[in-house]
């Protein structure tokens, strides 16, 4: 457990800034949870931190370490630390709505959605295109979703990302709809 009295190495006060970490949940471990736990943790040390987890982010038959979901073997707990919601489910409903409502009663300053929950949520984005639940598409667009991300990260332009959002989508249709 991290002392966040005080920022790290310093005598200096915490920041009042408050800040919401969006990542990865034990439900599911993966070296991404980890990530995530530490991320927030040395975030502590310094912000105010929040964090609203993905609980059942794929459905486990397609977790490569299925035998392992829901055991506890991860010896991190962020709800112990700091105020927590656990969590978002694939399927979405309920637990999006109360995901906001968490979001809006904390109140932070900052959002930190990690990169791949930034492609995954728009992957999920996507799960009612051509009939619900379309699993091959919420995949493909989370995978697309890299791509655009990684586009605007490498040009620092939106134009960029929205050419390449334009050129996968006319493949799609070329590819799948013709």
């Amino acid at each position: 457990m991290i002392d966040s009295k005080m920022a790290d190495g310093t005598d200096e006060p915490r920041s009042g800034l408050k800040v919401c970490v969006v990542g990865s949940g034990t439900k599911f471990v993966s070296g991404i949870s980890y990530y995530t736990y530490f991320l927030a943790s040395a975030l502590k040390q310094r912000y105010d931190v929040v964090a609203i987890l993905m609980r059942h982010l794929i459905p486990k038959r397609w977790y490569p370490g299925r035998q392992h979901v829901g055991r506890n073997v991860m010896a991190y707990d962020l709800a112990t630390e700091m105020p927590t919601f656990d969590g978002v489910d694939w399927w979405g409903w309920p637990s999006v709505p109360r995901a906001l409502g968490f979001l809006r009663a904390q109140q932070p300053q900052v959002l930190i959605l990690q990169w791949w929950t930034a492609s995954v949520l728009f992957g999920f984005s996507h799960i009612t295109n051509m009939g619900f639940p379309n699993w091959r598409y919420v995949i493909l667009a989370s995978l697309a979703g890299l791509f655009y991300g990684w586009t605007w990260r490498k040009t620092g332009s939106i134009f960029a990302s929205a050419l390449v959002h334009a050129a996968v989508d006319a493949t799609w249709h070329f590819l799948f709809h013709s």
